[in-house]
């Protein structure tokens, strides 16, 4: 009985063992995986960049952006991947704009794009408050410019 007990105690920890280091293979494999994965979307961003630069040698625009997100799948993969929602590509172009001076460029667009990609969840935090900053700024302008039209509005009721 004492040797079937140790046979069966050690059967036991050997299909442990077995069992541990498979799932362990598992999260390597997966990782590797999702690492190509990333380096073929980057190889289609780096595509993209170079047929824009090529096609496109002016400042980036909405109209320019809106193009690029609505034909590009790699583009709108990396801000799925992000948490950004392409419904209102208005708000995410403002994003990467930042400041509303239209100084910023397509290698300035695709830069930027590859950072987020390659970013760690830090840099995907850090991108959600920019995104929501400058939403908040977008929103106080338009309240700013509703409080003008509306006094212009009661401006010329008084008179």
């Amino acid at each position: 009985i004492f040797i079937i007990t140790n046979t069966y105690a050690m059967f036991n920890v050997m299909v442990s063992f077995i069992i541990d280091n498979n799932m362990a293979c598992r999260c390597e494999l997966y990782e590797i995986e999702r690492e190509r994965e990333l380096q073929a979307l980057q190889e289609e961003v780096n595509q993209l960049r170079a047929t824009f630069q090529e096609k496109i040698h002016h400042r980036f625009t909405y109209n320019t952006f809106e193009s690029i997100l609505q034909f590009q799948a790699p583009v709108r993969k990396i801000l799925v991947d992000v948490g950004c929602c392409s419904s209102n590509p208005r708000e995410i172009f403002e994003v990467f704009e930042g400041d509303d001076w239209g100084r910023h460029t397509i290698e300035d667009f695709f830069e930027n794009l590859s950072k987020l990609q390659t970013s760690n969840s830090c840099s995907a935090l850090l991108w959600h408050i920019l995104a929501v900053q400058n939403i908040a700024r977008g929103n106080e302008l338009k309240i700013s410019q509703l409080k003008k039209t509306l006094s212009a509005w009661r401006d010329g009721l008084h008179q």
